[in-house]
């Protein structure tokens, strides 16, 4: 007797009561249906009393092996001929429920849609003329089966993929991907949210949803939902190989023909998340949120896993992890999660990291770029031609040979500038912070292999940041004499790097934010002027070490006052393996462990217990405000309503700047004026939703500072504390925009800071 278990991804396999599982075609029912015909025909002397049957089961056995050999001009002639059959009433039921579904999923995956949609119509159309009784449940139960089917298909074929075979598994998840969101953009919302709030007036008085909810119209919108986040991950699953394939062939100098594959299906997935045309709009999905971290969660701690690997694998790529909420528990540990969109944006930049790194980007014409072809070539010199993407030392290397090669073109301080650039690029494509705190004990930072997130990124907290980037920069720091200092500060880890005759760039996870010279005088200034109230002193000696850690915790979170520590880390001396055992003895031992606040914190009951949280949740308000209200304002409403004035703008400048000291003077400065004046009401309008939103960060702010105000005694024994009065650096987060007005006004600059397109925002993830 012959059993096909629905919902198993091997469709292929013939499951039998007795013996083991023999693998087979996915259509050996139908080939078992015609020996059986066939054998009956012979043993009666070659009476056929039912040729309908015979003749059916062959024309579907011939369509699926055009299914199965992806014959695309076989199956747009079989399609529509198979579907005007009409199947004999005695045909096993089970071939429908498995051989269909796989036929229609085997073409789903293949791109072959509109074959698809024709044969699960007419086969939906067949259940329900064969079933007794007609219902709505039927339908949603079926389309959920044949949805889930889809996916399953996509997954089998990732699951058997080789190397060879990645590309083809990812095109299948790309158009399991198109398929599921089409039929979940033909849902009518409204009749989902009706039937959704009819469903819970059911329950609520304890009536029966026969047979599930799952067969309603809302629970097959939540599957189509859940279905579609399967396979938006499985689409990523599928890039990675592709692009592990494409990096390898990078490091080893074989060339970018497989990067260039990959670049190629990520604008064809980008093309199915966001569909352009105002006809497409209700496709877009660059909002589904997916899991990007695979993690196993206990009472006290927990492990991120490689999401890419399974089993001991993934266990052998994790990293302990601890959570920061002293009783939040395994229970209330969550994933990371990501926008679709989002990750389709990372995935862009690594692709922009990889072509300018290994000599592969190429400009409007197609010629490589000069920085891609110096970067290719300092690559075959320092290297000997081959640079591992995420290999410490093969960047610290490198990274040497970029700032001697530019140091002649450029001088120091731009040569130093381009090598941080480019290491701040790529830790932004290729590294991800964790919500929580990675164990600071046992292998050394610089010697893990760190697991991946479903972006493709390594996952990093802010002291492997730290660690990696002053081990990367060891080199360089030899060359420039540079000064580290790592920032100890409530729940991170900073880090300062200052040099004679360079900025200052202060590091926090994979943000470099550069303080220029004179910047940096100023700032220096203002310190011995003013006291930590923010009010004129006499000026005092300069306490170095004082400021530098006020000008890291200012860039850390703006506008509060923050405890720390700074620990100066040592000049390198010795060989690599040496200098990563220093690093390594420093960080576990006096960063890691340095505390600021006291013992109290971490007792219940205490008026204290837990104050460092406090500093927690103002991050994650501060994400939250600067993702959606800060980043929208910058790279779509601000940028938006530049875009429409800019023309008229530009113009009426013009002429002012022409007219200036002549007799029309003044006539351009009124015409200037009134143009200026809708766009001025426009964007006062639109950021003053990003000033409002800012209202329950500076509720928080406030009653940090005066705790620690009033409290001295929260404070561990030595440590610091940066007042955000004196040097107010936070005031860069708005201050811009008033300063921007200003000029504006004046006829002094025009263009705002979110204009160009490259200066767009990334979200903090």
């Amino acid at each position: 007797m012959r059993l096909i278990l629905r919902g198993d991804p091997r469709q292929g396999m013939v499951i039998r009561k007795k013996g083991t599982a023999r693998k087979t075609v996915f259509y050996q029912l139908v080939l078992d249906e015609i020996a059986g015909e066939e054998k009956s025909i012979s043993e009666s002397g070659r009476v056929n009393l039912f040729p309908e049957r015979l003749r059916f089961f062959n024309k579907l056995k011939d369509l699926c092996e055009a299914v199965e050999a992806g014959d695309a001009k076989e199956i747009a002639r079989q399609v529509p001929e198979f579907i005007k059959e009409d199947p004999p009433v005695s045909a096993p039921y089970v071939i429908f429920d498995a051989v269909f579904r796989e036929l229609v999923a085997r073409m789903v995956v293949q791109g072959r849609h509109g074959e698809a949609l024709k044969l699960q119509e007419w086969f939906l159309g067949r259940q329900r003329k064969e079933q007794t009784y007609t219902s709505p449940w039927r339908k949603y139960a079926e389309e959920a089966y044949l949805a889930e089917t889809v996916v399953e298909r996509a997954t089998a074929s990732l699951e058997s993929a080789g190397a060879d075979g990645a590309l083809g598994a990812l095109d299948g998840f790309i158009e399991a991907l198109r398929w599921l969101r089409d039929r979940f953009a033909a849902l009518d919302l409204d009749a989902v949210k009706e039937d959704a709030r009819s469903n819970a007036e059911i329950a609520a008085f304890g009536g029966s949803l026969t047979p599930s909810i799952r067969h309603t119209l809302s629970g097959y919108y939540g599957q189509l939902v859940e279905l579609m986040k399967a396979a938006a991950t499985g689409t990523q699953k599928a890039f990675q190989a592709v692009l592990d394939l494409a990096v390898a062939d990078l490091e080893t100098g074989k060339g970018g023909r497989r990067l260039g594959e990959a670049k190629e299906r990520l604008a064809r997935l980008q093309g199915v998340v966001m569909p352009e045309g105002k006809l497409e709009e209700g496709k877009r999905i660059p909002g589904l949120r997916v899991e990007v971290t695979k993690s196993v969660f206990s009472e006290k701690k927990g492990r991120h896993l490689d999401i890419f690997l399974e089993g001991k694998a993934a266990e052998k790529r994790s990293i302990g992890i601890e959570y920061y909420e002293r009783e939040m528990g395994g229970t209330f540990a969550e994933e990371k999660e990501l926008p679709l969109g989002r990750i389709l944006q990372v995935r862009r930049k690594q692709i922009e990291v990889l072509e300018l790194l290994y000599g592969e980007a190429r400009d409007k014409s197609g010629a490589v770029t000069a920085e891609a072809k110096e970067n290719r070539e300092l690559i075959d010199q320092s290297l000997k031609g081959r640079m591992r993407l995420h290999n410490n030392d093969d960047w610290r290397t490198f990274l040497l040979a970029k700032f001697r090669a530019l140091e002649p073109q450029v001088g120091r301080e731009k040569a130093f500038a381009k090598v941080i650039d480019l290491l701040a690029f790529y830790l932004l494509a290729f590294t991800t912070h964790t919500p929580y705190n990675i164990e600071d004990f046992g292998v050394n930072y610089l010697n893990r292999t760190f697991p991946r997130a479903l972006t493709g990124q390594l996952i990093h907290d802010c002291g492997v940041y730290a660690i990696r980037i002053a081990y990367i920069l060891s080199l360089v720091r030899t060359e420039l004499d540079l000064e580290f200092r790592f920032v100890r500060l409530p729940l991170h880890v900073g880090l300062v790097i200052t040099g004679t005759g360079l900025p200052a760039y202060v590091v926090h996870n994979d943000q470099f934010i550069p303080v220029s010279q004179a910047e940096m005088a100023d700032l220096r200034k203002q310190w011995r002027e003013t006291d930590a109230m923010g009010d004129p002193r006499k000026p005092a000696p300069l306490d170095e070490r004082q400021f530098l850690g006020e000008v890291s915790a200012s860039q850390f979170v703006p506008n509060v006052d923050i405890p720390f520590r700074i620990i100066d880390l040592p000049p390198p001396k010795g060989k690599p393996a040496e200098i990563k055992e220093q690093l390594w003895k420093l960080y576990t031992r006096r960063i890691a462990p340095a505390e600021l606040f006291s013992a109290a914190i971490g007792k219940p009951g205490s008026p204290h217990y837990q104050f460092d949280l406090k500093y927690l949740e103002l991050l994650k308000m501060h994400k939250e405000w600067f993702n959606e209200t800060y980043v929208p304002f910058w790279n779509v409403e601000g940028r938006g309503i530049w875009l429409k004035h800019r023309d008229a703008i530009r113009k009426a400048h013009a002429r002012l700047q022409a007219a200036a000291g002549g007799t029309g003077q003044a006539e351009a400065e009124n015409e200037y004026q009134k143009t200026i004046a809708p766009y001025r009401r426009a964007l006062d309008v639109a950021f003053q939703k990003v000033e409002d939103g800012r209202g329950k960060l500076i509720v928080l702010q406030v009653e940090i500072s005066g705790y620690l105000a009033e409290h001295p005694d929260v404070l561990a024994k030595g440590a610091r504390v940066s007042p955000y009065q004196r040097l107010d650096l936070g005031g860069w987060v708005t201050a811009w925009f008033w300063r921007y007005l200003s000029e504006l006004m004046k006829g002094a600059a025009v263009e705002p800071p979110f204009a160009p397109e490259d200066s767009f925002l990334w979200p903090i993830d």
